[in-house]
Parts: C-alpha cells; sequence; structure tokens
C-alpha cells in the first residue's frame, strides 16, 4: 500500500479590504510506491492513470510483475494575490509556484518525476469600464516537463530517463465582453483571443519513422474566436 506523509504550513494576509494574499509551503513524502522489476527505472508515479504508447515507451506497467519498493518526495512554496471587483473596477488574481518531485525506483536511482514542472505562473485579470464593457486576460507560463531522450534508432534511452526537459510554455489569452440589457435578460457577445503572440508551445516529442528524426509536437498557436452567451 502506497504511504504519504504530508506536512503544510501556510498562512493568509488581507492588504486591504478587496485584496488577499496567500502564502503556503509543503513537502509530501512517498513510500511503497509500485516499482517494474522488468523495469527497474520505472515507478507507477511516472506512469499515470493512461495506456502510454510508443510515443511514451509503453511506460504503463500492463502486467509486468510489481514490488512496492519505490519510493520519493515533493516540495515547494505557492503564493497568490487575488484582488476582487469593488469600487477599483479592475479585478486579478496572480498565483506562483515553485515546486520540485523526484522519485526513486528499484534501480535506486533518483530521478525528477514525470509530470514535474518547477516553475508555474499565472496572471490573470480585468477591467470593467461599465456596465456594458469589460476586458480580461491571462498569461501562463510553465517549466518544461521532463522527458526521455531518443537513440538514434527511435528507442528510448532508458539509461537518460527523464533527464531532459521540454521548453518552457507561455501564453497570452484577451477577451473583450459586450452586455445588452433587456427585459428580464442580458445578452453577452464576446471576442476572444488565445495565445494571440502566438508562441510554438512544445506539447511533446515523438520518434518520425519516415524521416528517422525527433518530431516536435507543439500545441495550437493563435486562436480567435467570436460567441454568444445569454443570462436569465
Amino acid at each position: 500500500m502506497i504511504k504519504v506523509n504530508q506536512f503544510v504550513f501556510g498562512f493568509d494576509q488581507r492588504i486591504s479590504s478587496d485584496a488577499l494574499l496567500k502564502v503556503e509551503a509543503f513537502y509530501k513524502d512517498y513510500d511503497n510506491y509500485p516499482t517494474s522489476t522488468v523495469r527497474p527505472y520505472l515507478v507507477l508515479a511516472n506512469t499515470g492513470a493512461g495506456f502510454s504508447g510508443s510515443d511514451d515507451n509503453f511506460s504503463s506497467f500492463g502486467l509486468e510483475p510489481l514490488v512496492d519498493a519505490g519510493f520519493g518526495k515533493a516540495r515547494g512554496v505557492e503564493l497568490s494575490i487575488q484582488k476582487k471587483l469593488s469600487d477599483i473596477p479592475y479585478y486579478g488574481i496572480f498565483s506562483f509556484t515553485y515546486s520540485q518531485a523526484d522519485y526513486t525506483s528499484l534501480d535506486g536511482i533518483e530521478r525528477p518525476g514525470s509530470y514535474d514542472q518547477n516553475w508555474i505562473i499565472n496572471l490573470s485579470g480585468g477591467y470593467k469600464f461599465n456596465e456594458y464593457w469589460e476586458f480580461s486576460s491571462k498569461f501562463r507560463f510553465a517549466s518544461g516537463k521532463p522527458y526521455t531522450p531518443y537513440n538514434s534508432d527511435g528507442t528510448q534511452n532508458v539509461a537518460d530517463y527523464n533527464t531532459h526537459r521540454l521548453k518552457s510554455s507561455h501564453s497570452l489569452d484577451v477577451r473583450v465582453d459586450k452586455r445588452w440589457y433587456f427585459a428580464g435578460w442580458t445578452l453577452i457577445t464576446y471576442v476572444d483571443i488565445q495565445n494571440i503572440y502566438n508562441h510554438p508551445n512544445q506539447s511533446n516529442i515523438r520518434w518520425d519513422p519516415q524521416t528517422m528524426s525527433v518530431d516536435e509536437t507543439s500545441s495550437i498557436g493563435i486562436l480567435p474566436s467570436i460567441g454568444i452567451s445569454a443570462e436569465f
């Protein structure tokens, strides 16, 4: 049975009547994690809950024999500042997280967790010009996740399991809302542009057997949209 000891310390501080600061530090100690006896570098925490295909070196355990000999630790700090909408007609929230997660399997080598993103920063907010018009935006930044590099023949180099990282990702979304008031209901129209500066955020790497090279998969770039909604 997986065991975990968690230690959390935090505090809240009201900066003003409409703004709140939160700080939290945490440490988690994991033990008895299932690990493969066939692939001694692989621990359950790094496989996720899906059915990993060739892009992930078929990392799901399947019918492999397991033992509860893996362990790991995660630690970090989180900070957030929230400003609610008030007489001052803008609102927003800033959050910052720094964390590290490491796991050790049967081979005794400590490696970063597959979902370990050290730095995550979010900044979102908006401004209400009046009861009709509103502008909002959101900026996101995240460090790249660990991955295992490929050999020249397309197999993954398990000796360097999770020793490389994807590129950091970041994007900026903007949105403008217009409200139309009618008797008993409100029509809202909006224009939304995601990743407005069209940054090619790297989401994964895979081996392309046709070109015999690594293919860097990027998420969708700039994405504009318009829409309507109604409130009753």
